[in-house]
C-alpha cells in the first residue's frame, strides 16, 4: 500500500507539471499529421492508453487491499464514468477545461494516495512493525451488535456508506495516532511540493 501511495503521488506530481498539456499534445498531433507520421500518432496513442491502463491497475490494485468487496463495483464505476466522460468529449463535442478537470483528480488522487499511507501504516503497526503509541485517537464508529454476521451500520467504517469512503479516500472511525499523522503529513507534504511547483508563476506575475 505503501508502494501504491508512491506511485500514485508520481501520477499526482505529473499531473500538477502539466500545465500545457492541452496545447503540446495538440502541437504534437498536428506535427505527425502535417508530416504524415502515421507511426508517431499510433506511439502516442498507444503510450498514453498503455499509461492510463498501467495506472488503473495500480489503483483498483491498491484499494483492493483497503478494500477489496467494493473493487469491482469501484472499478466498473470508473469505466462507466470514462466512457460517459469521452462520449461528451468526441459525439455531443462538449468542451471540458483540461485544467480544472486535472486540478479535481489531482485532489481526489491526493486524498485517496494520502489513505492509503494511512493504511500502510496501520497494517505495519498490525504487524508490529511500527509503534501504535494512541490506539485510538478518536472512534466514531456506530455500535455494531451485529458484527458477528457481518452486518454494520452504514456509517460504520465496514457499513454501506463508511466503506465507500474508506477504499476511495482511506476513511477509518478509529484510527491510531500515527495514522492520522501519516495522513496529515502526506497531504501537507504534497501541497508543498505543489507550491514550490508554482513558485515561477507567481515569481513571473510578480516581475
Amino acid at each position: 500500500m505503501l508502494f501504491g501511495s508512491f506511485l500514485i503521488t508520481t501520477v499526482i506530481l505529473w499531473m500538477m507539471n502539466q500545465k500545457n498539456i492541452s496545447h503540446d499534445l495538440k502541437e504534437k498531433v498536428a506535427k505527425d499529421i502535417e508530416h504524415k507520421n502515421r507511426t508517431g500518432l499510433f506511439l502516442l496513442t498507444f503510450i498514453s492508453v498503455l499509461r492510463e491502463g498501467v495506472e488503473t491497475v495500480i489503483f483498483l490494485g491498491a484499494a483492493s487491499f483497503v478494500n477489496g468487496t467494493n473493487r469491482l463495483l469501484g472499478g466498473a464505476l470508473g469505466v462507466a464514468f470514462a466512457i460517459f466522460l469521452g462520449y461528451l468529449l468526441f459525439v455531443a463535442s462538449v468542451r471540458v477545461d483540461i485544467k480544472k478537470f486535472f486540478n479535481i483528480s489531482s485532489l481526489l488522487l491526493i486524498l485517496f494516495a494520502a489513505g492509503l499511507a494511512a493504511h500502510g501504516v496501520h497494517e505495519l503497526q498490525e504487524a508490529h512493525v511500527l509503534p501504535t503509541y494512541i490506539e485510538h485517537v478518536w472512534d466514531i464508529n456506530p455500535p455494531a451488535p451485529l458484527a458477528d454476521q457481518g452486518i454494520y451500520p452504514p456509517l460504520h467504517e465496514n457499513g454501506s456508506v463508511g466503506s465507500i469512503a474508506k477504499g476511495l479516500f482511506g476513511y477509518n472511525g478509529n484510527p491510531s495516532l500515527l495514522e492520522v499523522l501519516a495522513y496529515l503529513v502526506y497531504i501537507a507534504v504534497v501541497f508543498i511540493i505543489y507550491k514550490a511547483l508554482n513558485l515561477p508563476d507567481h515569481l513571473h506575475i510578480r516581475k
